[in-house]
């Protein structure tokens, strides 16, 4: 199982290397910063600098790789697939938090849910224990924002005393055991279409998927899960996309995908399908103590929060730029004051620009879903659809945006033949996540502002290349 031939070894060999290459990076932070800890505690000088060179480096490198594989196909049993894979998600393990909070925070919301108090209430009271001095400063009063699943893999550290990079490594072993174990299950037939596995070796789903292990990680596996069995084994498909809801309210995107599916399946499997979604979201609710009415806590949660790496706060920056006669303001590295600015600042220019992208990314969603419908059943272009929906709504309408929110593309993906959008998933992902790279930056200079800037207007740009053709022509 483990051996690879010549051929084989050649290709898997530099992912591998670009999988070591991320993990040595995060473990570099911490030395030259002297702390795991990543809001409010970023490099400085020289060794920023070298951070930030060597990140975009493994970004290049990774599309180089991936582009060359697309152009000129390797030869790559599924099985070859399965342990590249599976060697870059444990060369992964041991990477540690270097571009994002997000697993401080479910680590200390695991710990105030362990010790029997309430996750969802606003503001949520500061719980003194171990992660509370690793959480940004603006999100120790913030309730959780993910469902109760999102939590089982921080809750077993309330049965050990560990140090804090042993439940680090700990907790990441735990995500990553389900999606080693969805690797080996899935079906041969995906490993042999050509780009599935190279999507599964992007930089967005590498480093943050399975590097920083983002909580749309098991989202994610559970949507492929749910899409791949919805026709042979719906119950189960049912149970995997509970279990999604769970996890992310943002997993109810998969159901344009759901949509595709159920046109080809008997009603008999859609009612199936529907119970045992509903038995698997209510269920998890339940067994870890959480009453079903907190489901939409989340979104509200999310919706009073400023719209933070969303296209709406790069373009009421522009706006609040030419408004305010072409002022620059000055780095704010207090992020409790920097978003009083913001709200000050930007605030009154949000309250319209919030609802129109709201509406045109319903609109635009909409408008893929009805074309979707009117594809033959059989159409392999109807993937195109629900991914061009997806991508709207997840892009345009929702109240924030991160990089790592495109990994919801994924599980479409597996189904879609469109060359087009598996490049611009590649593309976009890359691009989306040079935002990540801020992190790498000290807060209180203007290189961050102006790389923050920057990457969020390409961001921008690469979400709209060739969106004639995906849109347009649904191709």
């Amino acid at each position: 199982m483990l051996s690879l031939k010549a051929e084989e070894w050649k290709t898997a060999k530099p992912f591998w290397c670009i999988a070591a290459g991320w993990t040595i990076l995060s473990w570099m932070r911490w030395l030259l910063t002297g702390s795991i800890k990543v809001d409010e505690h970023y490099p400085q000088g020289w060794a920023s600098a070298i951070l930030l060179s060597l990140a975009v480096f493994l970004l290049i490198y990774s599309i180089f790789r991936l582009y060359e594989n697309l152009r000129i196909p390797a030869k790559m049993s599924p099985r070859a697939w399965k342990i590249t894979i599976l060697g870059s998600i444990w060369l992964l393990w041991p990477m540690l938090p270097a571009f994002s909070n997000d697993l401080f925070s479910l680590l200390y919301h695991a710990e105030i849910k362990a010790h029997g108090m309430p996750v969802y209430v606003q503001p949520l009271p500061e719980f003194t224990g171990t992660w509370l001095n690793f959480v940004g400063e603006r999100w120790r009063s913030t309730p959780l924002v993910y469902g109760p699943v999102a939590l089982l893999p921080g809750l077993p550290l309330s049965f050990f005393s560990l140090h804090p990079l042993g439940a680090i490594l700990l907790t990441k072993a735990l995500f990553l055991l389900p999606c080693t174990l969805l690797v080996l299950k899935l079906p041969n037939r995906f490993w042999e279409i050509q780009a599935v596995p190279l999507l599964w070796l992007s930089p967005l789903v590498s480093f943050s998927g399975f590097g920083q292990v983002h909580t749309d990680l098991w989202m994610v596996m559970a949507g492929i899960g749910a899409f791949v069995w919805a026709r042979t084994h719906p119950v189960w498909a049912g149970l995997l996309m509970g279990t999604a809801l769970s996890v992310k309210l943002s997993s109810i995107l998969l159901g344009a995908g759901l949509l595709v599916l159920w046109r080809t399946m008997t009603l008999k499997q859609i009612i199936f399908n529907i119970l045992a979604t509903l038995v698997s979201l209510f269920g998890w609710y339940a067994l870890l103590g959480e009453d079903i009415s907190v489901l939409l806590t989340p979104l509200k949660t999310l919706s009073n929060m400023a719209p933070t790496g969303s296209f709406v706060d790069t373009l009421s920056e522009i706006f609040r730029f030419f408004t305010a006669g072409g002022n620059i303001r000055p780095p704010e590295p207090d992020p409790i004051r920097a978003r009083a600015l913001d709200f000050a600042e930007k605030g009154p220019i949000w309250l319209w620009m919030v609802p129109l992208f709201g509406a045109a990314g319903i609109s635009l969603g909409v408008f893929s879903i009805w074309r979707l419908w009117k594809e033959d059943k059989a159409a392999t272009t109807s993937w195109n659809w629900a991914l061009g929906a997806t991508v709207a709504i997840l892009c345009l309408a929702t109240p924030k945006f991160h990089p790592w929110y495109l990994l919801l593309l994924l599980p479409f993906l597996h189904f879609s033949p469109s060359r087009t959008w598996q490049y611009w998933f590649i593309l976009a992902g890359s691009v989306a996540s040079l935002q990540d790279f801020s992190q790498l930056l000290p807060h209180h200079h203007f290189a961050f502002s102006i790389w923050v800037a920057s990457t969020a207007i390409f961001t921008l740009l690469a979400c709209l290349w060739k969106g004639k053709i995906r849109y347009g022509e649904g191709r």
